[in-house]
């Protein structure tokens, strides 16, 4: 089975945007702390200082990451299925619930220091 043009070329878009959105979690500066450690100051966040700058950062960050896993697999997925490997395809789909998961962590993270 081969692939129609316009479908692979949405699948490279979703690739491409996916690993941009990846990329500015992880090379985006961690507010003057050390490089890598987004999760970690967004896990150090307490409900008795509202308003952490820091910790919404880091945060943001990590709901950045899950949205760009989201498009990357969605989009690897999308030619494993169209491609017949139906599944390996749902196999990448499945990732779906540990990267929502990550989306849902980094939005209580959010919350918390934003409260």
């Amino acid at each position: 089975m081969t692939m129609p043009s316009a479908r692979l070329q949405e699948a490279g878009g979703m690739f491409l945007l996916g690993t941009g959105l990846c990329g500015v979690a992880f090379l985006a500066p961690d507010s003057g702390h050390h490089f890598g450690e987004f999760f970690r100051l967004a896990t150090q966040t307490s409900w008795l200082n509202p308003l952490q700058t820091t910790a919404v950062w880091c945060s943001f960050k990590i709901i950045l990451l899950s949205i760009g896993l989201l498009f990357a697999l969605d989009s690897i997925g999308l030619v494993l299925w169209r491609t017949g490997r139906k599944n390996l395809a749902v196999a990448i789909f499945s990732m779906h619930l540990l990267n929502l998961l990550v989306f849902l962590a980094g939005c209580f993270y959010f919350i918390k220091a934003l409260l």
